[in-house]
């Protein structure tokens, strides 16, 4: 039975609202404020009137709802002094002494539905950032455990081949080189496990200067820039608040990917622009390369997805996956514009306030 705790009401309410509770079949008590009487009533719902000013009250209110515990209102009459104590108590409505059995049943079974949804919510949050604490930990160890024995066979494989050199038949040759060419790609695989653990750290946010670090990815990818005769463009960048390890990573992968999906026929052409939308920015980097069909639009921020078939990549994706984990970590949204030969146009947006909508998972993977 539905226990509901009657507090703070007036002497000539109390009664009638417990005999209007009982009616409806629930289970009703008058309780006293405070935090530990509460607890000790451990009601489903608490039904209060006046907002007591005794000693420990508004913890006790502040705890309820902090334990997901919905509280209504119940008065004589809805005026703007009762409507103002009602939102200081966190009230989830507002029951009037005149309204009939079945609208106060209503509004009580509302109230108890709304508190169940957020309890499972908060269940579900929890769980799923329980799991991705446990997944970025395992793929944090796995990525770190595998690194030495990887440099170990690529070493040995080197090795051979150099001391070997012009012994081995052409067949040999080329067992030695698809060795070397599988610990290569082993390697690319751990690095990027390793990043996308990384991008589930915590974001620690600092004024970031988009110019500067734009600037900095474009010094650091020069020789990609070169070999394929890129054309990088940009309009002003704004500071923000952001975490600038993270917006780094961010900014190298999509404009790898950029430089990586281009047209043979035509040099890469990438254009990188920034504005205020919505309360947030909103970037974006477009590119004229060899667009994304519709039909596998829809996970390629997904983990291990590629982009193109196995010939154009050999390592399973985690780029755009990463990017996806570090917007998801701002409180951000990434999406993309795309059509099969004419380019595509990646977007990621930032909170203008990066602190408070940062999710609060808990996750704090460690730093390698």
């Amino acid at each position: 039975m539905t226990k509901i705790a009657v507090i703070g009401q007036e002497p000539k309410n109390a009664g009638r609202v417990v005999e209007t509770l009982r009616r409806l079949g629930y289970e009703a008590v008058n309780a006293v404020p405070g935090a530990e009487n509460l607890a000790a009533e451990a009601p489903d719902l608490i039904l209060a009137g006046a907002v007591p000013e005794e000693p420990g009250a508004a913890a006790a209110f502040a705890e309820w709802r902090g334990r997901g515990i919905p509280i209504l209102f119940a008065a004589d009459q809805a005026d703007a002094s009762v409507l103002e104590r009602a939102l200081s108590a966190g009230s989830s409505g507002l029951l009037l002494m005149s309204f009939p059995d079945e609208v106060w049943r209503s509004g009580i079974e509302l109230a108890l539905a709304r508190a169940a949804a957020a309890k499972s919510w908060r269940e579900k949050t929890e769980d799923l950032a329980r799991s991705n604490r446990e997944l970025e930990q395992f793929a944090h160890m796995a990525s770190h455990d595998l690194q030495e024995p990887l440099v170990v066979i690529s070493n040995f494989i080197s090795l051979l081949a150099m001391h070997a050199q012009g012994k081995l038949d052409a067949k040999e040759v080329e067992y030695l080189k698809c060795a070397e060419k599988g610990a290569g790609q082993a390697q690319r695989f751990v690095r990027r496990m390793l990043e996308y653990a990384k991008a589930g750290s915590r974001v620690r946010p600092e004024t970031v200067d988009f110019e500067v670090l734009f600037q900095q990815q474009l010094r650091d990818l020069k020789l990609a820039v070169l070999e394929s005769g890129a054309e990088v463009t940009h309009d002003p960048l704004p500071k923000i608040e952001a975490d600038p390890f993270l917006m780094a990573q961010l900014f190298q992968n999509l404009l790898l990917n950029a430089l990586r999906f281009r047209r043979p026929e035509e040099l890469p052409r990438i254009h990188v622009s920034a504005g205020r939308k919505n309360g947030e920015w909103v970037f974006s980097i477009a590119d004229n390369g060899v667009g994304i069909d519709p039909k596998r639009q829809g996970d390629i921020f997904s983990l291990f997805r590629r982009l193109r078939p196995a010939s154009h990549d050999s390592v399973p994706g985690l780029g755009l996956a990463v990017a996806k984990k570090i917007i998801d970590r701002h409180g951000g949204r990434i999406w993309l514009e795309s059509e099969p030969g004419k380019g595509s146009t990646f977007y990621f947006s930032l909170p203008q306030n990066v602190l408070a909508a940062i999710p609060d998972t808990g996750s704090a993977a460690a730093k390698g």
